[in-house]
């Protein structure tokens, strides 16, 4: 159970901190917003996805660390990359389409 919810952690962690910035990104300059503000929106958005992100998987890690699970880290940052890149690939998907 500790293990299926780290790898579902990691990659909605992912989904959340490369599609919401991408999709505000695509939809701000299709209506005509100045690609300097777009940049700062964007930037925004994902500092606090990963600031909010971080937060809560230290606070995770704190309560896994009574569990003795060494391994955490390492899985969640798996997960996190193939987070990223199935967001990558869907991405590039759906602009083909």
């Amino acid at each position: 159970m500790v293990l299926t919810s780290t790898i579902i952690s990691g990659i909605l962690a992912a989904f959340l901190v490369f599609l919401i910035p991408g999709a505000v990104l695509s939809s701000a300059l299709a209506i005509g917003v100045p690609v300097n503000v777009v940049a700062l929106l964007v930037l925004w958005i994902v500092t606090i996805l990963v600031s909010v992100g971080i937060r809560e998987f230290l606070i995770d890690l704190k309560a896994r660390e009574a569990l003795k699970e060494n391994s955490v880290v390492t899985l969640w940052i798996m997960s996190f990359g193939f987070g990223i890149f199935v967001a990558h690939q869907l991405i590039t998907l759906i602009s083909e389409i």
